[in-house]
């Protein structure tokens, strides 16, 4: 039974960038506690529409509201995982003082304040990598570095996760430790991730939604419900979803109504 008040609530909304349309008439609501995926092809919208749930982009027609709030003022109950950072690897910062980062809205002596460092040490603890407090940011593998950005983002004890492409450059076994964290983070926190890794994620996730400029949302269990393997996931994330609702899909034409 949908929720009265989903953590993410998206109405018809439309986003045209340089003149072309990158998402079209898109409904949305992610409930508290769901584990979601984005998938879709390249340029179909996924990014977009994660900057959207962020308040870094303004829809050109519709609504989004996180926490029944402008998604601007909810962004202290969100936690962000971009795709890549930018970081010089000769600057000095531990694995601590990387997570610290993510209490820097938190008070201005943040940097000394114990509780804060006790909230960073808990969120690596969390993460796998207590025995890493003070390893270099540089100096861990590719799988550490991304945990240690998840514990970040935990770090303002958000209540939605958001992560962009979090398996992008991790091999199989390091994706699967990956998705195995935020399964078992998704105990306390909502998580919607953008994902390319489509015949793992159906793993572990519990709603997948396939962006193709417009936006369609199962539960995976429906998904493997209709035996969907490998190349039918291809299919529907270059097509559209199976029907939720038993009646025909029909594609949205490009007109307002």
């Amino acid at each position: 039974m949908p929720s009265p008040n989903p953590i993410v609530n998206i109405e018809n909304l439309c986003f045209t960038y340089d003149s072309r349309e990158i998402l079209h008439d898109v409904n949305l609501k992610i409930e508290e506690g769901m584990f979601a995926a984005m998938v879709g092809p390249n340029g179909g919208g996924k990014t977009t529409l994660l900057k959207l749930i962020l308040g870094l982009l303004e829809p050109d027609h519709g609504s989004v509201k996180v926490f029944g709030k402008d998604p601007k003022s909810a962004r202290k109950q969100i936690g962000y995982v971009p795709q890549s950072i930018l970081f010089d690897p000769h600057f000095p910062a531990s694995a601590l003082d990387i997570v610290l980062m993510g209490r820097i809205d938190q008070k201005p002596w943040w940097r000394f304040d114990r509780n804060n460092r006790d909230v960073a040490t808990q969120k690596l603890q969390q993460v796998g990598l207590a025995d890493n407090i003070d390893t270099p940011f540089a100096q861990l593998s590719g799988g550490q570095r991304q945990r240690v950005l998840i514990a970040q983002a935990l770090a303002s004890e958000p209540k939605l996760l958001l992560l962009d492409e979090p398996d992008a450059n991790l091999d199989q076994e390091n994706t699967t430790t990956l998705f195995n964290l935020l399964r078992d983070l998704n105990k306390s926190v909502t998580i919607l991730q953008v994902s390319h890794n489509l015949s793992l994620v159906s793993q572990f996730v519990s709603h997948v939604i396939c962006v193709n400029q417009t936006v369609d949302m199962c539960p995976t269990s429906q998904m493997q419900a209709l035996g969907t393997d490998r190349q039918g996931w291809i299919h529907l994330v270059h097509n559209e979803c199976p029907v939720t609702s038993g009646k025909p899909h029909h594609h949205h034409h490009h007109n307002e109504n």
